[in-house]
């Protein structure tokens, strides 16, 4: 009875735990955290010579790459901002690794309280659009317009020019003048000593080489009353020295105001004695004279 007794007391106990086994097993499967132990597995052992405590688990680099790679498109993206934020002067091309780029971004990152590595997280790279986006708009001032210059006459302003030629050769007649009345007077006087002489040869025939036809052409020769009067033309600077053209009135009348015959004397003297490269033309012949001027070189002291 007693063996009985404990066969039957074993079979229950055993029963109650094959039924407990099978319960908690299919608690634990359900919910690990039912299992016995609260269902955490067990700690790994610590490694061998660290003094039984085991080694925190490495930081996580930052990721640089996926910004750096990211698409052409985000990465002007990115430039602008820093443009936008004042951090950036350089090319939108896209390029995260220039020295403008990688300034602009440490500069920002400096503002931000983060490690200035001048290269972005896919985070940081999101807070850049975010505070560019969150700027203000700059307005920019056009620069002024020119005053405009008030308005001249094309009328007044050709006057003006004119007044002012005008002055210029006056003041250059005014200094080269008496020169030229030096020289006049002496071919005065001579032209009256070859009107007497009835155009006798003499210097003026001699320096003049067509005056002596010319003079004879009038008749002024037997004219036993000629008066000569003269102006002076042109005067100023040649090749060969200083160029004179000297306009003459030679008249029988003794009326003088209305002359009978004109001539113009044109010639080259270093002083005001000495005529040479002389010419004689009747004054309309305003082409024979400027071929003379043009073959001497003339330049003006009155024009």
């Amino acid at each position: 009875m007693r063996a009985l007794a404990v066969t039957a007391l074993l079979v229950v106990i055993a029963g109650q735990a094959a039924a407990q086994s099978a319960g908690d097993m299919e608690r634990c499967f359900r919910d690990p955290r039912a299992c016995a132990g609260g269902g955490a597995a067990p700690a790994p052992a610590p490694p061998p010579g660290t003094g039984g405590v085991a080694a925190a688990p490495a930081a996580r680099a930052p990721d640089h790459t996926s910004v750096l790679q990211a698409p052409e498109a985000e990465r002007r993206k990115l430039q602008e901002s820093l443009k936008a934020l004042d951090k950036y002067a350089g090319p939108i091309d896209g390029n995260l690794q220039s020295d403008a780029s990688t300034k602009g971004i440490a500069d920002w990152q400096k503002g931000k309280g983060l490690p200035p590595t001048g290269k972005l997280t896919p985070e940081e790279a999101r807070a850049l659009n975010a505070d560019a986006a969150n700027a203000p708009i700059k307005r920019i001032e056009p620069a002024p317009a020119p005053a405009p210059a008030p308005a001249v006459s094309t009328a007044a302003a050709n006057l003006d020019a004119l007044k002012a030629a005008e002055a210029k050769r006056a003041e250059r007649r005014k200094v080269a003048e008496p020169k030229a009345q030096a020289a006049l007077d002496l071919l005065l006087a001579d032209m009256k000593k070859y009107a007497a002489s009835g155009g006798a040869d003499g210097p003026l025939a001699g320096e003049f080489k067509d005056l002596k036809a010319l003079y004879a052409a009038t008749g002024l020769g037997r004219s036993s009353t000629l008066r000569v009067s003269g102006t002076t033309e042109d005067y100023g600077a040649s090749k060969s020295g200083v160029a004179h053209v000297v306009e003459l009135r030679l008249a029988a009348d003794p009326d003088a105001k209305k002359p009978a015959y004109c001539v113009v004397l044109a010639w080259n003297s270093a002083a005001a004695a000495g005529r040479k490269d002389g010419a004689a033309v009747p004054c309309g012949d305003v082409a024979g004279l400027e071929t003379w001027k043009t073959s001497q070189g003339l330049r003006s002291d009155w024009r």
